[in-house]
């Protein structure tokens, strides 16, 4: 049984992200895991919590959209913790992307409770990373009102046996995508 952070967006899909949240909470609890609410009134306030209890867990999942994607992925970063991803927002890009089940939250728990687990570095520069980000995280933490961010506040530590290791500062997002199917299809984590 695993110690899963849980962070939900509510206001995900017009307002259902409280309602699949709660069914990804009771789906996974059904499941064996214990899960620890870390959802707070802000992404700001969300991530500080996860930053917070991540050395706590056994993995981090986010219910929500590309959104809390990139919010696990910024939390789970620098440590080798699992996270999982259950699409449910309007923008479901990285999910999709992953071939990811999106608003089936039953189908999403199932996926995140299996225990095969396949580490993906993304090994972009960090320069890159700053100059692609959409919401001005990077600024944020430059300016000291986002603490604990990868980077910048906090040492990132490359993982040392990723199964795959993609820069998308010089592979395209479907080249990524097919080299990401690829890894999992070759080590069984998703069969075809």
């Amino acid at each position: 049984m695993a110690e899963l952070g849980l962070i939900t967006n509510p206001t995900a899909a017009s307002g259902r992200g409280a309602k699949w949240g709660a069914e990804a909470a009771a789906e996974l609890a059904r499941l064996g895991h214990r899960l620890r609410d870390l959802s707070r009134g802000s992404w700001a306030a969300s991530y500080e919590a996860a930053i917070e209890h991540r050395d706590e867990l056994d993995g981090l999942v986010v219910v929500g959209g590309d959104g809390m994607t990139h919010l696990g992925a910024q939390v789970c970063a620098e440590h080798a913790l699992p996270l999982g991803l259950m699409a449910a927002g309007s923008g479901n890009d990285v999910a999709a992307t992953l071939k990811l089940p999106i608003h089936d939250m039953r189908a999403a728990a199932r996926r995140i409770a299996d225990t095969t687990f396949r580490e993906i570095h993304v090994a972009t520069p960090a320069e890159v990373c700053e100059r692609r980000d959409p919401k001005g995280h990077y600024a944020k933490a430059r300016a000291g009102v986002l603490h604990g961010f990868t980077g910048i506040g906090n040492d990132y530590q490359p993982p040392v046996a990723a199964e795959l290791t993609i820069d998308t500062s010089v592979r395209s997002i479907a080249d990524s995508a097919d080299a990401i199917e690829r890894m999992l299809i070759e080590t069984s984590a998703l069969i075809m």
